[in-house]
């Protein structure tokens, strides 16, 4: 039976860097966010049934333009809602593909919405990064191309810090000096590679 860790943190929270030490551990990451493009490629099903909810103009030559979907998404609760109802099965059962075929012991998921598609079920544990917000604003300007009123748009849709705090086993704070950061991580990945003393 796998060791499956489940990550998660709102948006510009540091998750990245996690990944990154756990990969330089041996660790399988299997990344949500990639799975969202692969299940959303041009001509895919998925793809299909986003198009009929948000509307023709969210492709560009027949792919997603993904700031437009996310701006029309992250709009409204109803509209974040139905892009997620749609948009989480695909993401689901490609994880519990990837989780399969992996012949590591330990793997982590990284899914920023980890409890809102239900993946946390299939978690032994759950980490949360989390990060003060102005901190998170700048690495998300300048990670995904943002103006500032983009970046909060996108911020203000995700789950404020408490939804985290009450939910995930361990948490992590990112917003301190990089090195120190990057050793907390350290230290909690090996003990979750373990796969003892979870809570």
């Amino acid at each position: 039976m796998k060791n499956i860790i489940g990550l998660t943190g709102p948006t510009g929270s540091g998750k990245s860097s996690f990944c990154t030490v756990a990969e330089n551990k041996g660790i399988t990451v299997i990344d949500c966010d990639k799975i969202s493009r692969e299940v959303t490629q041009k001509g895919s099903e998925c793809l299909n049934r986003l198009t009929l909810a948000f509307g023709e103009d969210i492709l560009a030559d027949g792919s997603l333009d993904r700031k437009l979907l996310a701006e029309k998404a992250f709009s409204s609760p109803d509209k974040k809602q139905l892009l997620e109802d749609i948009i989480f099965p695909f993401i689901l059962c490609t994880v519990m593909e990837k989780i399969e075929k992996t012949e590591n012991d330990t793997v982590i998921l990284d899914a920023p919405t980890l409890f809102e598609s239900g993946i946390d079920e299939m978690c032994g544990c759950v980490v949360a990064i989390l990060c003060h917000p102005e901190i998170r604003e700048k690495r998300i300007i300048e990670r995904d191309n943002l103006s500032r009123e983009q970046a909060k748009i996108r911020m203000n849709a995700g789950k404020p810090d408490d939804f985290y705090k009450q939910r995930a086993d361990f948490i992590l704070n990112s917003d301190k000096p990089k090195e120190e950061y990057l050793k907390d991580c350290e230290i909690l990945i090996d003990k979750l590679k373990e796969g003892k003393d979870y809570v």
